[in-house]
């Protein structure tokens, strides 16, 4: 097998994970390849994470005082108690 289809093989596993099982007339069943390029509307992962890497350089220029530049730079702080939450 040629590397090209065995990225294009690995691309549409992670997408039927994305998506995830649909619901037809029989019952839960996977996603066919048909429907996973309308999904994506004929785009690939190379286009996805394009298209992520222009978002974070849209939210580094954003002002510190927006909702979501705050959502994405906060660090939480203090720790969790180990184990199982007690009930």
């Amino acid at each position: 097998m040629e590397a090209g289809h065995d990225l294009l093989v690995l691309e549409r596993q992670i997408l039927r994970e994305i998506f995830g099982p649909i619901k037809s007339k029989e019952g839960w069943r996977i996603i066919n390849n048909k429907e996973l390029q309308l999904l994506i509307k004929g785009e690939h992962v190379k286009y996805i994470r394009e298209q992520r890497i222009k978002w974070w350089g849209h939210l580094n220029r954003m002002e510190d005082v927006k909702l979501v530049k705050k959502i994405i730079v906060w660090n939480p702080t203090g720790l969790r108690a180990k184990g199982r939450p007690k009930d």
